[in-house]
């Protein structure tokens, strides 16, 4: 990750060219990097595995339910930002993104959280050990980096817009704060999620996908100010890790029972 954003303000510093193609080409020579740690083999590139029938119909399982989970991720991340662009001016569209693109920065921190997440409650289970409080060291760690972030967006607001996007996003400060909470919101409700996914308990995964939907009909229909947008993202959100929470709940309880 050091070496992609390196490499790329290198790049972008250096080379007169598009600034897509520097991006792209910086995110490619990254993946260079990424091979240094490892033992490559091409034999290893080349064996098979054989999976049992009973397995393979879990990986399939797995992976398309993963998929429709991520699908569901990129209506919750980016339908607001189409909503507000069908609704509102260029020039609200254009404030609206720019306090998205700062407020998300939590949903992406959170994901250094569930790439370690996964393996580990994996690994638990298949030892036969607990995994809730795997779940809770976690979701813990993504809980007060998330107050850290709303903490500095509703003290700091105009000097974090300034210095991302400059003095023409000012307008976006009051709104800086709520829109990380949503997010926060969002991310937790992610931990949650992706840890029954590594449990094999696909609920979760349907939770969201109706949030998701939720999301879209309640932006459809209370629109009138960017506030109003911001709102009913955090209504959603907050019934996501409700949700979340209660499932989690029934489900210890249910583990205890049993």
């Amino acid at each position: 990750m050091w070496s992609r954003l390196l490499l790329t303000l290198g790049l972008l510093w250096l080379v007169p060219k598009e600034p897509a193609f520097i991006v792209s080409l910086g995110i490619a020579l990254s993946f260079i990097f990424g091979l240094i740690p490892t033992n490559i083999n091409l034999k290893n590139l080349t064996k098979t595995i054989s999976l049992s029938k009973v397995n393979k119909k879990k990986a399939v399982n797995f992976l398309i339910l993963t998929a429709c989970y991520e699908f569901t991720q990129i209506v919750i991340n980016n339908s607001d930002v189409l909503l507000v662009k069908h609704y509102f001016d260029t020039v609200d569209a254009g404030l609206y993104s720019s306090l998205a693109m700062i407020g998300r920065v939590v949903y992406f921190i959170a994901w250094m959280f569930v790439m370690l997440l996964l393996p580990t409650v994996v690994q638990k289970q298949k030892n036969g050990e607990a995994t809730a409080p795997v779940l809770v060291k976690y979701v813990s760690y993504i809980g007060l980096l998330a107050i850290a972030i709303v903490f500095s967006c509703a003290v700091f607001p105009e000097l974090i817009i300034q210095i991302m996007f400059g003095e023409a996003y000012i307008s976006m400060a009051p709104l800086l704060w709520q829109y990380a909470l949503a997010t926060s919101l969002f991310a937790i409700s992610n931990i949650f999620a992706y840890y029954f996914l590594s449990l094999d308990q696909y609920f979760p995964v349907i939770l969201s996908g109706l949030l998701g939907i939720s999301q879209i009909v309640m932006i459809t229909f209370f629109h009138s100010t960017l506030y109003i947008v911001v709102q009913v993202q955090i209504v959603a959100m907050v019934a996501l890790l409700v949700a979340q929470l209660l499932y989690f709940a029934h489900n210890s309880i249910l583990n205890k029972t049993i």
